[in-house]
């Protein structure tokens, strides 16, 4: 007996030695910029919805400064989701980076009757329409960006060249101040630093995004392809996740709590978030995370005539829906 005994003891070690380990979860790394505006600023105060979180994924978000620097990010290995311009990703893509694929959305501009970012002018401006721009500056957040590409759809629309002006790069939340001492003429208002009562006083709206490039699909998350094939599985947990935090954000019934997370996490009052964040006076999120594939397409061809990139982008080469589209199978509750 005590010999079965220890058969049966050194058969559970083999097979134990030989069961497959439970797979280590995958570490997602995701870049923010804008706080509040942007999910990676905001999603982690939520934990308790992302039911996969700790167990098939491992979350990590860091701020980046911008485009560049996260698709730098992305080539180097140090972040594995990038939250990044639809203009950067274009130019990227134009310029032979074309081993990325948009897998989600973040950010939408004057969508379904949402926020557009704003051109401000002071009140008693004389710049009364879009030819009186000529020979002003204008503050945009940076070349290249959602911003400065609805300036020049702008201009484009008028038939203005951006020559006839002088077109500044400035941090959005010093453009109040810029427009006050005349450093800037006009600059681009962007959530949340248009809500700055510096940029709100004495001011008025020239036009805004929407008038120059139509619906626009601002902020895209992108994946190398390689990274999203080997860890498909563990992104579409991390995704239904991210979708039941950005539903319960969206749910204008939690509207006071968001609010108090935007205070928390930015040490902003939470006065100043009341009336506009995440309702139809901010910018579009799609609480599913799905791109908008009729927007982008429509703002890669704009690109293309503004001459931002050269050659034409087709949205069904660069976009992979498959990771939204499966974890949105999944229930919410």
């Amino acid at each position: 007996m005590k010999m079965f005994g220890k058969i049966g003891t050194i058969l559970g070690l083999v097979l134990a030695m030989h069961m497959p380990a439970a797979a280590e979860p995958v570490n997602i790394k995701l870049s923010w910029v804008v706080p509040v505006t942007s999910w990676g600023s905001i999603i982690m105060e939520k934990k308790e919805l992302m039911r996969n979180l700790g167990k098939t994924y491992n979350l990590e978000v860091a701020r980046f400064r911008g485009t560049s620097e996260a698709l730098q990010g992305l080539a180097s290995g140090d972040l594995t989701i990038a939250d990044i311009s639809t203009g950067g990703f274009a130019a990227a893509y134009d310029n032979g980076v074309t081993d990325i694929s948009i897998i989600a959305d973040e950010l939408q501009d004057g969508v379904n009757g949402h926020y557009s970012t704003e051109f401000i002018v002071r009140e008693d401006s004389n710049i009364r329409s879009v030819a009186d721009l000529k020979g002003k500056t204008i503050a945009v957040s940076a070349l290249g960006s959602a911003n400065d590409l609805q300036l020049r759809a702008m201009l484009h629309k008028h038939k203005i060249s951006d020559k006839d002006m002088t077109i500044i790069e400035a941090a959005p939340a010093t453009m109040g101040e810029m427009l006050k001492s005349g450093k800037a003429d006009m600059v681009a208002g962007i959530r949340p630093f248009s809500a700055q009562k510096q940029q709100r006083e004495g001011n008025r709206v020239l036009f805004t995004g929407v008038d120059g490039m139509g619906e626009t699909d601002l902020i895209i998350w992108v994946a190398k392809k390689s990274y999203v094939e080997e860890n498909r599985a563990a992104l579409v947990d991390f995704m239904a996740d991210m979708q039941r935090v950005a539903y319960w954000f969206s749910d204008p019934a939690n509207q006071a709590e968001v609010e108090k997370i935007a205070a928390s996490v930015t040490k902003l009052p939470v006065e100043f978030w009341k009336g506009w964040v995440f309702t139809k006076q901010d910018y579009y999120r799609n609480p599913s995370m799905m791109p908008n594939a009729t927007a982008l397409q429509a703002n890669f061809n704009l690109m293309q005539q503004l001459g931002v990139t050269k050659k034409p982008i087709k949205v069904s080469d660069v976009l992979d829906p498959s990771i939204v589209e499966e974890a949105s199978k999944r229930p919410r509750d």
